[in-house]
């Protein structure tokens, strides 16, 4: 194990469950389908109400699902997402080696890090009991650990 992740002082149950998302093919999947269905749901509305521009109660009604579907995009699937990448942080975190460069070409910036693991650390105390419930002191040591190696 890493030294980084013993002087962390969080449970190795939670990091391994945080990390464990990036490694679940059924989670990718489910995410990927629901991302497809909402473009493609999106492109058709955008589709019919330039066809049906003519009526503007149908202009209405697809512009009005075309940017629902964009919301729900954005709103219910990004938040996912970012678990996804926190997870893929944690996982490339936990299997480092000494001296290794987590970050080996593309080092995302402070207030992405900062974003993206507090949302994703969001979503997971959402699907997780009490007991693997991460605090925000915890969180923060992870972003700490994060930022600087």
């Amino acid at each position: 194990m890493n030294k980084n992740i013993k002087l962390m002082n969080i449970e190795i149950k939670k990091l391994e469950k945080l990390a464990s998302y990036d490694q679940n093919k059924k989670f990718r999947i489910l995410i990927i389908f629901f991302l497809g269905f909402l473009a493609l749901l999106t492109f058709f509305m955008i589709m019919f109400s330039l066809v049906y521009s003519k009526q503007k109660t149908l202009l209405i009604t697809f512009g009005v699902v075309a940017s629902l579907s964009f919301l729900l995009l954005v709103f219910l699937i990004g938040p996912f997402c970012t678990l996804l990448a926190s997870s893929k942080w944690m996982n490339l975190l936990m299997n480092k080696k000494p001296g290794e460069n987590i970050w080996s070409k593309y080092h995302p910036g402070n207030l992405s890090i900062t974003f993206n693991l507090f949302i994703g650390i969001l979503v997971f105390n959402m699907f997780n009991g009490k007991a693997m419930k991460i605090t925000k002191n915890e969180r923060k040591v992870i972003e700490s650990v994060l930022l600087f190696h």
